[in-house]
């Protein structure tokens, strides 16, 4: 056998023995790179938050896709993909709702409010509507809802149609005569804060004056029952 052939089935033999070998350490070091990242997402994935796991699984799939560290933490991923949602959804729905206690007049007034998802028509454009829940030791408790412009029709005092998901009841609503506040009172003064508890959806139906009756919509999955007084919620 020719001396230059030999040499090269040598050197092919070689190279062929040594190709296992160099994949193994290959995926040896591959594992031990993702490893870290495994970690982080298991421990996100103890403490239920689904944010940084779900950070933390797509890390492994883009950057180390192929090592039993992806492997472990993807065969998780639809459940932290789903509760990520869920938990991202939640936050947003609180973000919603704006508490405040202030002193106002001879007291200290404790209030939550939520403003319209969508947008009312009025004379002249549109308006979002706003819904507060007061407390107040001089002007007491009260529901109300404030449109940033047009009128309501309501100042010697109407029926409200308001549905917390799908269930319709009728309140009292009343339009103060005066000019400083586009307003309607909704009573009984809880019924509105206590029928909204664990629920999604509210719709009011708003009488606007010189025009139809027009359906303002609020998001109210976010509410904190605690950030107003306990009364509220109990009905005393």
């Amino acid at each position: 056998m020719p001396v230059v052939v030999a040499l090269a089935l040598a050197l092919s033999a070689c190279g062929q023995g040594d190709a296992p070998a160099n994949t193994q350490a290959d995926a040896a070091q591959r594992e031990q790179d993702a490893a870290p990242v495994l970690a982080d997402f298991q421990s996100a994935y103890t403490a239920g938050d689904w944010g940084r796991a779900r950070l933390k699984a797509d890390e492994l799939h883009q950057e180390h896709a192929g090592t039993k560290a992806e492997a472990q933490a993807m065969a998780h991923y639809d459940e932290i993909k789903s509760k990520s949602d869920a938990r991202r959804e939640d936050d947003r729905l609180r973000s919603l709702w704006d508490y405040q206690t202030n002193p106002e007049g001879k007291g200290q007034q404790i209030s939550a409010a939520l403003v319209s998802k969508n947008e009312i028509t009025i004379a002249g454009g549109v308006s979002h509507v706003q819904l507060i829940f007061r407390d107040h030791p001089e002007w007491k408790r009260s529901t109300y809802i404030v449109l940033s412009r047009g009128d309501i029709d309501c100042y010697k005092g109407c029926k409200v149609k308001v549905t917390v998901d799908g269930t319709t009841k009728m309140l009292d609503g009343l339009r103060p005569d005066t000019k400083e506040a586009i307003s309607m009172f909704i009573n009984p003064d809880r019924a509105l804060w206590r029928a909204i508890q664990h629920h999604k959806v509210l719709t009011i139906e708003i009488p606007v004056k010189g025009g139809p009756k027009q359906t303002g919509e609020f998001e109210v999955g976010g509410l904190d029952a605690d950030r107003m007084p306990k009364a509220w919620s109990a009905g005393q």
